[in-house]
């Protein structure tokens, strides 16, 4: 377990999401494979924080936490840089890669250590494509809209 108070610090009071790629990973390996939720759960566990930062939210709209919301950010950057891999649906699991950085890391896993990973030097270098040659924008994981395609 690590306090939260020694994570990069972000509004709020919470650790930033950045602040959490490390404690992902530490959570994330600890087992072969991890339901989005569970995961999510057991990394906010593992951080120590009090119950007023465990249940604040932006606003009272807001149905999801905040901490949680910014696991959930940390686990976004870590499966797009190949730390961790999606093998379906709301499945995480730690990758080779993902292993290697952590042991090497630990709890200091940065966004510099997670940004110049292929897979992320990669992502960006498509998405800048995309936008340069104003092709369709992904909505989901294998869905592509096209605004000329939805008019009749």
């Amino acid at each position: 377990m690590v306090k939260y108070s020694v994570l990069k610090q972000g509004n709020h009071g919470l650790p930033s999401w950045d602040g959490l790629l490390g404690p992902v990973m530490v959570t994330a390996i600890s087992k072969p494979r991890w339901d989005r939720r569970e995961l999510i759960a057991a990394v906010v566990a593992s951080i120590d924080l009090p119950d007023a930062l465990l249940k604040k939210k932006l606003s009272d709209e807001h149905t999801g936490t905040i901490i949680d919301d910014r696991v959930s950010w940390a686990m976004s950057e870590l499966t797009i840089a190949g730390l961790l891999n999606r093998p379906s649906r709301a499945v995480y699991e730690v990758t080779k890669l993902g292993e290697k950085l952590t042991a090497e890391h630990h709890i200091k896993l940065s966004t510099d250590i997670v940004r110049e990973q292929f897979s992320y030097k990669t992502h960006i270098r498509e998405l800048e494509q995309r936008r340069k040659s104003h092709s369709p924008v992904a909505l989901d994981d294998d869905l592509t809209t096209n605004v000329d395609e939805l008019e009749p």
